[in-house]
């Protein structure tokens, strides 16, 4: 995890803290490997010959046309035809059963964590897949109604529509040029209140460039709140932007920019966590082990992709606080600095795996992390030992040391203990309720951990 190599990433990290980052997705983001998502002029290639039939014309009439020109004219057909022309739309690929790729899982990730706000020109449903591979819900929200009724889902704005609601596309360049109010509300909300992220998108709508524009001749600061993420701008940015282009373009793919983002947030997470952990050490000479073990989780991250460290640092939070900060809170830093405390007093530690398979382990035991806010010891245990079954299953854990859970925002009593070697917390538990459990689960309260509580 070295540092971010794109320009003007790093920059970005305080934004996505604040809660001030938006990301605007176009099609480009949809295209690297596996998902192999379609651009615009393949889509029309695909619906060429369902067009002419409703035209009633041959296919090689409109053998140039766009997309939105196509939708165009079967539009003067009538209501029926275009409805019917949205329907062919929506499966002229597999857009609802398009796979994740990077930047996908990168952006479920980041939305899960609440660093980021999306919105979406895209039909497909990637990152909503991404979001499920990771145990979130994301909702794709293409009407106000459906914004008004979001319970614990988190919101994707996708303001050219969904694949999964055909009717709800955006086809026609008339369409497409002037979208719903409720869109153009969401893109001057971005551009006016944070940072806004263009990636993927090569060609600038009027409801987009519009709003630019104007912000861009009302406040003389704003090109330092815009991003637009490509290897080569593309001509029609530079038609918005004019001589703005030098602090906007990030010269990257989206994949590559994605990447970044992630290791300079962790970075700066880690960092703050280690100075945490050494103030606390100058103070309370207790908490020296604390300083050894953040520094050596640094050392042994150092290597390790981002994603794969948010993830495992994530993971054990409850689903219902999808959408709300938890590594960059003081809630998952001082959980981090409990494992942290682990590490010292066990004297080494190691990252090994990857993907699902991904863990930290010391010589004497694995370490995760798990946060139900408000919930009782003892409704916890339950699901610590069923996530460590299936921990078991995916291959994380390689021998039967002891699984220590460092356990976040708990109410009711840990076991009392002399030291941190000692904490038990599941000797007297069950290890059999709802799980197959193969070795010793123990339970460490990461607020005790903080507050010296737990020193021998």
């Amino acid at each position: 995890m070295s540092d971010s190599t794109v320009s003007g990433v790093a920059g970005l990290v305080d934004q996505a803290k604040a809660g001030r980052l938006v990301l605007y997705l176009g099609a480009g983001v949809s295209r690297a490997s596996p998902s192999n998502g379609p651009m615009g002029p393949e889509v029309a290639n695909r619906l060429r010959h369902e067009a002419a039939g409703l035209l009633n014309c041959r296919r090689e009439d409109l053998e140039d046309d766009t997309l939105e020109e196509l939708a165009s004219k079967v539009a003067s057909l009538g209501v029926e035809a275009l409805s019917r022309f949205r329907s062919l739309a929506s499966t002229a690929f597999d857009f609802a059963g398009l796979e994740p790729n990077y930047g996908h899982r990168a952006i479920a990730l980041l939305m899960r964590e609440g660093l980021a706000k999306v919105i979406s020109v895209n039909w497909d449903c990637a990152v909503e897949r991404a979001g499920t591979q990771i145990g979130m819900t994301v909702a794709g929200i293409t009407s106000v109604l459906q914004a008004q009724s979001l319970k614990s889902e988190v919101p994707l704005f996708k303001v050219h529509g969904c694949a999964r609601a055909p009717q709800s596309l955006k086809i026609t360049r008339e369409e497409v040029d002037e979208p719903q109010t409720w869109a153009v509300a969401k893109v001057q909300s971005a551009l006016t209140s944070g940072t806004i992220v263009f990636a993927g998108l090569a060609t600038v709508g009027d409801y987009v460039s519009d709003p630019i524009q104007k912000t861009l001749e009302e406040w003389s600061g704003y090109a330092g709140a815009l991003r637009i993420v490509a290897p080569a701008l593309p001509p029609s940015w530079e038609t918005v932007l004019g001589r703005r282009t030098d602090g906007s373009h990030v010269a990257a793919s989206s994949d590559e920019f994605f990447d970044d983002l992630l290791r300079a947030i962790m970075l700066d997470c880690l960092a703050h966590v280690a100075a945490r952990a050494h103030n606390l050490a100058d103070l309370d000479a207790w908490a020296t082990p604390m300083a050894t073990g953040v520094d050596s989780l640094r050392t042994v991250l150092q290597p390790i992709p981002a994603h794969l460290i948010l993830a495992w640092w994530r993971d054990g939070v409850v689903d219902t606080q999808a959408g709300r900060p938890f590594i960059t809170d003081l809630a998952g830093q001082s959980a981090l600095m409990a494992i942290a405390l682990l590490v010292g007093i066990d004297g080494t530690v190691e990252a090994v795996g990857r993907g699902r398979r991904f863990c930290l382990r010391t010589p004497s035991q694995y370490l995760e992390i798990i946060s139900r806010p408000g919930g009782h010891l003892t409704e916890i245990m339950p699901v610590a030992l069923d996530r460590a079954d299936r921990r078991w299953d995916d291959g994380a854990y390689e021998d039967a040391r002891t699984i220590s859970y460092v356990v976040i925002g708990a109410v009711g009593s840990f076991p009392a203990c002399d030291a941190v070697a000692d904490i038990a917390g599941a000797d007297d538990v069950d290890n059999d309720i709802g799980a197959d459990v193969r070795s010793l689960v123990r339970f460490v309260s990461a607020e005790d951990a903080v507050q010296g509580r737990l020193a021998g």
